[in-house]
């Protein structure tokens, strides 16, 4: 919804499914002793930003070190599925072309359905071009009889009035959906990313990752894999994507798995893989935009002074995680009103 508010070794060889048959178990986790970090957050903690990528013809290996918001420092690998990848990367964006040809297509068969339905498929001929522009054409043989020439007539200039009242519609509905299957949401003559979409579908292509950082952080409390994950997100290089790759539009977006397979992210793009993962968590967490910069919040207990928002009657303390900065939860802040979704766990 949207709504406004105030190292082990591995071998290179697949196996028939998962992890592939000679790879080492996921890097030993550091061992925290359970029970005893604190609530609180450490100051100061510092950064590795360490990261590496092997590859397989089926999976990508992803090799990451870290410092979290208790000073616990991490190495971690995991999967990311590259046809899982692929996938994401092509269903998001879009090529104008692409949307126009697709908009023309499916134009031609609500009005081609139109006019069969009155009777018309002998006399009347449209074609659409650029989008959505169209041409139409008419023509009564002229061996046609005085009755059916009349009826004929009748049921053209009714067809006609039909198109200029009803087709502005159905191309604006037809194209908001071209558009929304592409990730992408058309509101007026505005386009923008389809967040929630992203963040639905990015969850299970996260998985192994995050599972390997859970197991890295054994013995935390949900708030501490909380401090972990945020460090985790902030230590990747922050980068501001192209708006157009591989002639592709994606409005300066980074799918959640190119985030990993990649490395690197901006605000936004690292505020949804983000979201996308924490879904595995009992407690909800909410993505944030506010003029040229996206954040998020999570459902969690606040500390004295962590900075939180409310949405309805629950409270999520806000996490800054586009780096590169190490900001610890609670110490960003937004001011006045921002957009916002809200996400529930997967």
């Amino acid at each position: 919804m949207l709504a406004w508010a105030g190292t082990g070794l591995f071998s290179l060889r697949d196996g028939p499914g998962g992890r592939s048959a000679t790879e080492a178990p996921p890097t030993p986790a550091p061992e925290p002793a359970p029970g005893t970090l604190p609530e609180a957050w450490k100051p100061g903690v510092g950064a590795l930003r360490e990261f590496s990528r092997d590859e397989t013809p089926r999976r990508y290996r992803l090799t990451f070190g870290f410092v979290d918001h208790h000073g616990r420092t991490h190495h971690v690998s995991c999967l990311v599925d590259r046809a899982a990848h692929a996938a994401e990367r092509t269903r998001f964006g879009y090529a104008q072309e692409e949307v126009n040809a697709e908009l023309n297509l499916e134009l031609a068969r609500v009005v081609d359905s139109e006019v069969k339905a009155r009777g018309l498929g002998r006399y009347f001929r449209i074609e659409f071009h650029d989008g959505g522009a169209y041409r139409w054409s008419w023509s009564i043989p002229a061996e046609a009889t005085p009755g059916a020439r009349e009826k004929a007539l009748v049921s053209l200039e009714e067809l006609k009035r039909w198109i200029d009242r009803e087709l502005p519609g159905a191309s604006d509905r037809i194209q908001a959906e071209i558009y929304r299957r592409r990730g992408i949401l058309l509101r007026g003559d505005t386009l923008s990313v389809d967040y929630e979409s992203l963040i639905l579908s990015g969850t299970d292509p996260l998985s192994d990752c995050l599972q390997v950082l859970r197991a890295s952080g054994r013995g935390s409390s949900e708030r501490q894999l909380l401090g972990l994950l945020v460090a985790f997100f902030q230590e990747l290089k922050y980068e501001v994507p192209p708006d157009e790759e591989e002639g592709r539009k994606t409005l300066g977006l980074r799918v959640p798995t190119d985030v990993l397979v990649t490395g690197r992210g901006d605000c936004d793009s690292k505020s949804v893989a983000f979201a996308a993962m924490w879904r595995r968590f009992p407690s909800r967490v909410v993505f944030i935009g506010v003029p040229g910069h996206a954040l998020v919040g999570v459902e969690a207990r606040a500390l004295p002074d962590e900075r939180t928002v409310r949405v309805g009657n629950r409270t999520f303390v806000l996490c800054e995680v586009a780096g590169p900065g190490k900001l610890a939860p609670g110490t960003s802040d937004v001011k006045g009103s921002f957009e916002y979704l809200l996400i529930d766990p997967a």
